[in-house]
């Protein structure tokens, strides 16, 4: 682990709750392999000799909000401590579907 990537997760253990930047590669779900799971990706991520400094989630929004104003993020907390307690850093990429691009799309909530 380079002494930046060490720097950025003792801030975020202490209660820094600012964006930090950390310079290096991190390993995607969705590039590496989509069907890996989070321990698989954090495992193949620790298995490359400190090459990527951290990993990437993709969540969907909808599995954040299902029911509007309501917001669950007990899955992104936990895989943001998994990374940490692996030495890496997670990137959460928040995503929603839209196929048209003039006409906003709308969340459907309590669909999947």
């Amino acid at each position: 682990m380079t002494a930046t990537v060490a720097a950025a997760l003792a801030a975020l253990a202490s209660g820094e709750t600012t964006a930090l930047f950390v310079p290096g590669l991190l390993l995607s779900q969705r590039q590496s392999s989509p069907g890996l799971t989070l321990a698989q990706t954090i495992a193949k991520a620790r298995a490359t000799s400190d090459a990527f400094c951290g990993i990437e989630i993709e969540v969907p929004w909808r599995s954040v909000e299902n029911v509007k104003n309501t917001y669950n993020f007990a899955a992104v907390k936990a895989a943001c401590i998994a990374a940490y307690e692996a030495g890496l850093v997670c990137r959460v990429l928040f995503t929603t579907k839209s196929f048209c691009r003039t006409v906003p799309q709308r969340l459907q909530y309590g669909a999947s």
